[in-house]
């Protein structure tokens, strides 16, 4: 069974916390009839009181937004795999790839940002973000039975964490490990049983299955040349 999630939002979500300022008319008309000559008091005062509302919310849709536009997630939940697809690039992975999975929300009992929450979803090769404009970060985590990190933060900004040249070549030096250590595992099996791993390779981690490719591969090639 898969299941396919996507932005469900406009490029208008960007801009509603500017619907705040709908009531200021009403906050100046207000204060021009009840306090005659403190207009321009009143002004500063709800300026110092929408701004710093307004702002940071602005900048965190429009992240939010610009990170989940065109792009699509799917999941196929037999089978544990995700696929992320973003304009033309198109991603792949299984749940037994993910390194680790963070969970940004913002502290219990803030009441500013509480809408806003996503997850960072780590692998050796990428780090990938889906923000609640895609999908529930709960919902998308029972759905991948993945264990996480909880953080609570008072500002829920998009953190990607890029994986830099030097994290990717000890993540490469962590596959080959893996990988030597199956060749060792899979070494005894029979090719039935290889194959089988190769046939059901959603239920395996990447260097589980090369390993399996590589060792049955090698067996092909030597019975080709003893024949």
């Amino acid at each position: 069974m898969k299941k396919v999630y996507s932005i469900q939002h406009g490029k208008s979500v960007i801009f509603m916390p500017l619907l705040f300022l709908l009531i200021l008319p009403f906050i100046l008309g207000y204060s021009a009839y009840a306090y005659p000559g403190n207009l321009g008091t009143t002004l500063i005062f709800s300026g110092m009181l929408m701004l710093p509302y307004i702002l940071p919310e602005l900048y965190l849709n429009y992240q939010y937004w610009k990170n989940d536009y065109n792009q699509v997630l799917t999941i196929d939940l037999s089978k544990r795999e995700v696929e992320i697809t973003k304009g033309d690039t198109t991603a792949r992975f299984s749940v037994e790839e993910v390194v680790s999975c963070d969970f940004i929300n913002v502290r219990p009992g803030t009441r500013i940002y509480r809408d806003h929450a996503y997850l960072r979803i780590k692998t050796l090769d990428e780090n990938y973000i889906i923000t609640h404009l895609t999908v529930r970060p709960e919902v998308l985590l029972g759905e991948l039975r993945l264990s996480f990190n909880d953080y609570d933060v008072f500002f829920p900004n998009l953190d990607y964490e890029k994986i830099s040249s030097k994290q990717k070549a000890k993540n490469q030096a962590y596959f080959e490990g893996k990988k030597h250590e199956f060749l060792k595992r899979y070494d005894a099996l029979q090719e039935s049983e290889l194959e089988e791993i190769l046939k059901d390779r959603g239920r395996y981690a990447d260097y589980a299955v090369e390993a399996a490719f590589e060792i049955l591969n090698k067996r092909r090639v030597n019975s080709i040349i003893k024949v």
